[in-house]
């Protein structure tokens, strides 16, 4: 049976205590992420495939994004006695969580994969400027594409495309994106979804644990 329990904040958030600012950031975490992965669950099952079109690598952005920060987050943390402490009480299947997202850490066995990430959360927050050669190979890969314009259009169609080729770019190297190593790049999209996974359910239990532990 689930536990419900009515808490008051301060009784469970100590403002001055490392624990409870880095729970509160945790739950902070898992809000972001959880709603970023309904987003999109929601724009997957689209009937409209021109709305998916739009709507699909922008929320690809803020999902590795997000989880970017996220890993950054964690390996900040690590650096604090206290909250480390608390981690290896935890539960074995706890830590393990928390071990796979450490490997995501810059000196962690999936550090490359950090990097790519940086890459897209750069292009995501900080738009490409005219003057950065990431732009000029995008529109390059794309000049051969048409588009349909219309006034009453919500979006600019061309932007997405040439978004997308900026996306790709983040992620891949001219070598991945080849034919022959597109088995490569699904690995790459796979292995950011099982973390984005385990991170929404890391950040999750560890609050619910904390919270009971706390205030039960």
């Amino acid at each position: 049976m689930d536990e419900i329990m009515y808490v008051k904040i301060g009784t469970a958030f100590k403002s001055e205590d490392m624990l409870s600012k880095w729970i509160l950031g945790l739950a902070i975490v898992h809000n972001d992420l959880l709603t970023i992965k309904k987003k999109l669950q929601t724009t997957s099952r689209r009937r409209n495939i021109d709305v998916q079109f739009q709507e699909y690598p922008s929320v690809i952005r803020l999902l590795a994004s997000s989880l970017r920060e996220a890993i950054f987050f964690l390996e900040e943390s690590n650096k604090s006695t206290d909250i480390i402490t608390y981690i290896n009480s935890l539960p074995y299947e706890v830590k393990l969580k928390y071990e796979i997202l450490k490997s995501l850490f810059r000196d962690g066995k999936y550090s490359d994969l950090l990097q790519r990430l940086t890459n897209i959360r750069n292009i995501t927050f900080h738009y490409s400027k005219p003057k950065r050669d990431e732009l000029m190979v995008a529109i390059e890969s794309q000049k051969d594409s048409s588009f349909l314009f219309q006034d009453d259009r919500d979006m600019f169609v061309f932007a997405d495309a040439v978004s997308n080729a900026l996306m790709i770019q983040a992620l891949f190297s001219s070598e991945e994106i080849n034919l022959e190593n597109k088995g490569n790049t699904k690995d790459i999209i796979f292995k950011i979804n099982e973390l984005f996974d385990t991170c929404i359910e890391f950040s999750k239990v560890v609050v619910q644990i904390y919270i009971k532990q706390t205030c039960g």
